[in-house]
This record gives C-alpha cells, sequence and structure tokens, in this order.
C-alpha cells in the first residue's frame, strides 16, 4: 500500500501544494475554521439552474490505500440537492472514481480539468434540454 494513503489530514503548504498533517496539526487547523478557505474552492460554476462544484476535501477520501483522493467535483440542483452524473462515463480525465452524484481526483489538475468536463456535460445537456 502507498503509504501516503496512510495520511487522512490534509493541508497546504507555503507553495499551496497538500500536505500530509498529522492529527494534532489538523486539529489545530479545525480551531481556524478551514472549511470555508478560499483556497479549497477549485471551481463554483453557474449554468442555468445548476452548480458545479469542486473543491479540496481536506480529509483523505482514499479509503481502500494508493494515492490520496483529495479534490471532489459534484453537481447540485436549484434546490442545492446533488444530480447524478449519470451519462458521465465519457468524461475519464484525471478521475479516480465516479459514485453516482461524485467525482474525485487525486491532483489540483485532474480536478480543474474535472471540473471544466462537468461543467461542458452541464452545458451540453442543458443545451439538449436533457437536464
Amino acid at each position: 500500500m502507498d503509504s501516503r494513503a496512510k495520511n487522512i489530514f490534509y493541508w497546504f503548504n507555503d507553495e499551496g501544494d497538500p500536505v500530509p498533517l498529522t492529527t494534532e496539526e489538523f486539529l489545530e487547523l479545525s480551531a481556524k475554521n478551514p472549511f470555508r478557505d478560499k483556497r479549497r474552492f477549485i471551481g463554483n460554476t453557474k449554468v442555468g439552474d445548476y452548480t458545479v462544484s469542486t473543491v479540496f476535501l481536506i480529509i483523505n477520501h482514499a479509503f481502500n490505500g494508493g494515492i490520496p483522493v483529495l479534490y471532489e467535483t459534484m453537481i447540485f440542483d436549484k434546490e442545492d440537492k446533488p444530480v447524478d452524473f449519470g451519462e458521465m462515463t465519457d468524461l475519464q480525465h484525471f478521475s479516480i472514481e465516479v459514485l453516482g452524484q461524485i467525482r474525485r481526483y487525486a491532483t489540483k489538475t485532474g480536478a480543474i480539468d474535472g471540473h471544466k468536463e462537468a461543467v461542458a456535460f452541464v452545458k451540453r445537456l442543458v443545451e439538449e434540454e436533457k437536464f
């Protein structure tokens, strides 16, 4: 198993790259409410009544080992309910997993590219009136 997957918590170093945190470091960070930190937000794009949101997760989602999975894209409808990606099987760029309503990535580059692809996907479905 990749030793990096053993790390649960991540945050940004001075260069803006994710680095592992100890539990103690995470608890210190939590006191500062990192969930609102603008560096976490990779993309938040409105397409009609839908929002495509891509964020840095802070918690490694590679629960079964392997490289850390630190980013996630979701699509929300006008009532802020998650939308199933359904047909998005054609979008494979840097995606680690597709879990119905969620796409996750190991890298920021993958998350940025995945966000763009999800936005293009939603635009296409809105234009074709499938959404």
